[in-house]
């Protein structure tokens, strides 16, 4: 969804042919991936920001539709017939549906001598070129993260060289429409939050490296304080190049990446996290079924999700730090990263509800869906994934609201009726407050005790080593 640093785009331009850009909207097949409103409308959004974009280089963007992947090779062959193309340039997903549609498109294309040239852009190190001495994967981070800066050292990263507009213009160039059956997804008030396109996402990059990029290390924890870089939701949708965000962090930072300015070392290693867990969904593709990583834990009893799931979803626990986490969640489609992790082992460790269904919830709110990411912070903190958090390991969500919003500031922001509370009220209400009191702030009692909840998780966890 950009023109800077797009390797497809600049090697077809470079290819003195004259190029056109496709995009393709598969509406049913997004939601039968659990995308929700607000990440459907942030790509759309993009694909019409990406057409005056590309229009300022005389390449027309076109839009097709169709219903699945299964149906592109069609839909593309008869595109590519029509305006007598011979090449398609494309820059790869590696998720297990995207990934088989390419391999399919590429495989009919080829039996029409259509050629087809793939890039590689959404990850700092190509998936599958970072493997061990015995050449798999690496399936934890840290020495994972030791040999990417070797590899950084060894190769350093470069953007793709600035494009020039199309010498040779096509005919009739215009901007499409998006069809009718697709406004709905942009009326949501959420999208007002989110400035779109390529141009917005680097102002962003600009603004965090200028401003918090130092303090990134000691403020990314705190929810209350905008310490992180905001910038999530467009590397999800491709708005921005991870190589963009990396090259801006180093350049403040001496040109190095694994030593000197905290926060730069810091954020590159955020970075080097969402490359690790691309590389193992690439190198994993069954996790895109819904499997544990660690298939021990396929025998762990889970509980059903009732009514409990409902009110985690609804903000509703009476975990204050929780029930703001989840609010954020739902009327912003964000959540901080931190609080991730909270919601997440509060779902499968206290509630012992099956990761899964916070995954798909999270699916279907995030505007920063990323499907490698979602899954493998879900499995991190459920402890059945790769590299994950020791089953053992319970965060308590009340010391962590005390540590990281030690004021309530954050909580006061998306849970008002606690406004009255004082700061170590507002972490567990439930233990200095009577019921009529919380009934009368309108605000739930706690549904569990949460170190009869922790033991209980210990104990079911366990079991699956017997």
């Amino acid at each position: 969804m950009r023109t800077t640093d797009n390797p497809a785009l600049a090697a077809s331009l470079q290819s003195q042919q004259l190029t056109r850009a496709v995009f393709i909207i598969t509406e049913k097949q997004w939601l039968q991936h659990d995308w929700g409103n607000n990440k459907i409308a942030f790509v759309l959004l993009h694909v019409l920001a990406l057409q005056k974009q590309l229009l300022a280089l005389n390449i027309q963007l076109d839009i097709l539709y169709c219903d699945y992947f299964k149906q592109i090779p069609e839909v593309m062959l008869k595109y590519l017939s029509k305006h007598q193309a011979r090449t398609l340039y494309f820059n790869c997903e590696y998720e297990l549906n995207e990934s088989e549609r390419d391999k399919k498109l590429s495989g009919v294309l080829a039996m029409q001598n259509i050629e087809v040239l793939y890039f590689h852009s959404q990850t700092l190190i190509t998936p599958g070129v970072i493997l061990t001495k015995q050449k798999t994967a690496y399936t934890v981070f840290t020495p994972f993260k030791r040999a990417c800066y070797q590899y950084l050292y060894d190769n350093p990263i470069k953007l793709t060289s600035k494009i020039k507009p199309q010498a040779n213009k096509l005919e009739n160039i215009k901007l499409d429409a998006l069809d009718a059956s697709l406004q709905h997804y942009l009326r949501d008030q959420i999208l007002k939050s989110w400035p779109v396109g390529e141009v917005a996402a680097a102002k962003i990059l600009y603004k965090f490296t200028q401003d918090n990029l130092k303090q990134y290390k000691q403020q990314r924890d705190f929810p209350a304080i905008a310490g992180t870089s905001n910038l999530s939701a467009y590397l999800a949708v491709g708005a921005i190049s991870v190589q963009q965000c990396f090259i801006a962090a180093i350049n403040e930072n001496q040109n190095d990446f694994a030593s000197g300015d905290s926060g730069a070392v810091c954020w590159v290693s955020e970075l080097l996290w969402r490359d690790f867990y691309k590389q193992i969904m690439f190198h994993y593709p069954e996790l895109a079924k819904g499997h544990n990583f660690n298939r021990k834990y396929d025998k762990l009893c889970w509980l059903e999700p009732g009514d409990s799931l409902l009110r985690w979803q609804a903000g509703q626990t009476g975990v204050p730090i929780i029930d703001a986490a989840m609010r954020q969640l739902v009327t912003t489609g964000w959540m901080h990263n931190r609080l991730r992790m909270l919601v997440a082992m509060f779902l499968t460790k206290n509630l012992l509800i099956d990761w899964r269904h916070g995954e798909k919830f999270f699916s279907q709110h995030l505007i920063d869906l990323d499907f490698a990411s979602n899954n493998g912070g879900w499995q991190w903190s459920a402890s059945t994934g790769t590299d994950a958090v020791p089953y053992f390991r319970v965060f308590n969500p009340v010391t962590q609201s005390a540590k990281f919003d030690q004021e309530g500031i954050f909580i006061k922001k998306y849970c008002p009726e606690l406004i009255s509370l004082n700061n170590k009220q507002i972490h567990d209400p439930t233990t200095y407050l009577t019921s009529n009191q919380l009934a009368d702030l309108n605000y739930p009692a706690r549904m569990l005790d949460l170190n009869t909840s922790r033991t209980r998780a210990l104990e079911h966890f366990k079991a699956c080593y017997r």
